[in-house]
C-alpha cells in the first residue's frame, strides 16, 4: 500500500509547494489536489506540475456541476502533457445533491470517456456537443458516498476515492465490490485521511466539517451525534459543533496521533485499500508531519 498526499486550492500556495516537496523527496506517491470554493485545481495543478518537475498528480475531487465537461477535458489533455501523462481525473458531485444527479455524474463520465477518446459527443444533460482534436488515455476516479454513487462508479470509472467514517468502510467497499464484479480487482481504492497531529483544536474543526456532509446513518451508533453535530455546523455555530464532537466520533474522522494512523493503515490494508492519501491540516508543524509520517 502507499502513501499520496492531498492538498486543497485553499491553501497557500507557498504552503502547499513546501508540502508537496517534503512528501516527494520521503516517497510519497503522488499529489491530489481538492477543490474548495476558494480557488480553482486546475490552475493549481499546472502551478505544481511546473515548480516539482511534473510528478504524478490527481484532482481530488473537481465536479461536472461546477466546470463544463469540455473544460474538464481540454484540461486533462494539458494535464497529461504538463506531468509526461501522469495525471489522474478525480470526478465527484460536490455540493450537489437530489434530483439528476446521479444521472449527471454517469452522463459526465460517458462524455468525458468519448471526448478523451477523440470522438465526438452531443449530451441533452449537458447541452453540449464536442470533439476533442487530441485524445488521451486518463484514469477517471470517483470521490463519491452512497450505496447508488458507489454503484455507478463500480460500472463506470477505473478507481474510487473513499472518504468515510472508518467504521463504515468496509460496507462501503462491499457495495463496490458488488457493483464492480469482476472489475473491483483491477479498480484503484483510495481513502482520503484527514491528519491533525499536535492540532487538537484544527483536527475539531476539520472534522465537524466532514460530519456536516456525511450521511448519519454512516455513523451506526453514533448516528444520533452525529446529525447533532452536522446541525450545529449547518446553522453557522462551528465553535458549537466542535464542542459536541466526542473522542469515538473524532477517532471515525480524523486521525490525530501517529498510533492511530499505524492502526488505520493497517486495517485499511486488510480490506485491499491501494492507496491512502493524507489530507490536510496535518498539524501544528504540517512540513515536519507529511515527514514524520512516511517513515
Amino acid at each position: 500500500m502507499e502513501l499520496s498526499i492531498g492538498i486543497t486550492t485553499g491553501m497557500r500556495l507557498g504552503m502547499a509547494l513546501r508540502l508537496c516537496r517534503a512528501a516527494l523527496s520521503s516517497g510519497y506517491r503522488r499529489i491530489f489536489v481538492g477543490e474548495d470554493a476558494k480557488g480553482e485545481a486546475f490552475t493549481r495543478l499546472a502551478v505544481l506540475a511546473l515548480e516539482l518537475g511534473s510528478p504524478p498528480l490527481a484532482t481530488g475531487i473537481i465536479s461536472p456541476f461546477r466546470h463544463s465537461i469540455v473544460e474538464i477535458a481540454s484540461c486533462t489533455v494539458g494535464m497529461q502533457k504538463l506531468t509526461g501523462n501522469r495525471f489522474s481525473l478525480g470526478l465527484g458531485p460536490g455540493d450537489r445533491r437530489g434530483m439528476g444527479t446521479l444521472e449527471g455524474m454517469r452522463e459526465a463520465i460517458r462524455c468525458l470517456r468519448m471526448l478523451l477518446r477523440g470522438e465526438r459527443v452531443k449530451s441533452e444533460y449537458f447541452k453540449m456537443e464536442w470533439k476533442m482534436s487530441v485524445a488521451c488515455e486518463t484514469e477517471i476516479l470517483m470521490g463519491v458516498r452512497g450505496r447508488n454513487m458507489l454503484a455507478l462508479a463500480g460500472k463506470a470509472a477505473d478507481g474510487i476515492i473513499l472518504s468515510f467514517p472508518l467504521s463504515h468502510l468496509p460496507l462501503a467497499l462491499e457495495h463496490l465490490r458488488r457493483s464492480a464484479r469482476r472489475r473491483y480487482s483491477r479498480m484503484s481504492r483510495l481513502l482520503w485521511l484527514p491528519v491533525a497531529l499536535d492540532a487538537p483544536e484544527e483536527a475539531r474543526r476539520v472534522a465537524a466539517v466532514i460530519v456536516s456532509d456525511t450521511p448519519p446513518e454512516y455513523f451506526g451508533e453514533l448516528a444520533e451525534a452525529a446529525a447533532g453535530v452536522a446541525e450545529e455546523v449547518r446553522r453557522g455555530r462551528l465553535q458549537e459543533a466542535c464542542a459536541m464532537l466526542s473522542e469515538e466520533l473524532m477517532d471515525e474522522l480524523c486521525v490525530t496521533s501517529e498510533e492511530k494512523l499505524t492502526e488505520v493503515l493497517t486495517e485499511a490494508e486488510k480490506l485491499g485499500i491501494d492507496e491512502v492519501i493524507l489530507g490536510p491540516p496535518f498539524g501544528s508543524r504540517p512540513e515536519e508531519v507529511v515527514r514524520r509520517l512516511a517513515a
